[in-house]
């Protein structure tokens, strides 16, 4: 199982940390606006994460689901080939 829903935002939170590092000094704005937006930032990483990880709970669900329907229907045409005999 790929764990892409925890690199992906680690990833982002890396480069906004080191984006925030790097434009503290050449902001125009005043520093409430840039930790303002670095926050909304983070927020938007976490609930990104969150969302992935959702959608990857999901994925593996539907392909439970679909294994075991897969086995059903095989089940089912074996059986009916037995009673064909």
């Amino acid at each position: 199982m790929k764990k892409s829903y925890i690199l992906i935002p680690i990833l982002l939170f890396i480069y906004t940390i080191v984006m925030a590092v790097y434009g503290w000094d050449k902001f125009p704005g005043g520093r409430t606006e840039f930790i303002t937006i670095v926050g909304a930032n983070i927020g938007i990483i976490i609930l990104l994460f969150f969302l992935l990880r959702r959608r990857s709970k999901f994925r593996n669900e539907m392909r439970e689901a679909n294994k075991r329907f897969a086995a059903e229907k095989n089940a089912k045409k074996n059986e009916a080939e037995k009673n064909v005999e």
